[in-house]
């Protein structure tokens, strides 16, 4: 439960571009792009979406967040 408000606590940018986040499967993009869920909490329940591009774009948006507050 503690990691599925974890999740959805986490928004993605409405402007997301999924193309920028290099290591992110070429499905997965796709997939993203299409959908545009507002969270990880929903990104993670799409079909297709695996945990590890879970992990992958959460990495990626915690590192864009470290760059833009120094």
């Amino acid at each position: 439960v503690a990691q599925r408000e974890k999740l959805a606590s986490q928004k993605i940018p409405a402007n997301m571009n999924y193309d920028m986040v290099g290591s992110l499967r070429e499905e997965a993009r796709k997939t993203l792009a299409e959908a545009r869920p507002k969270n990880l909490g929903q990104a993670s329940r799409i079909p297709g979406i695996t945990n590890e591009d879970i992990k992958v774009l959460n990495d990626w948006m915690e590192e864009q967040r470290r760059m833009w507050s120094m």
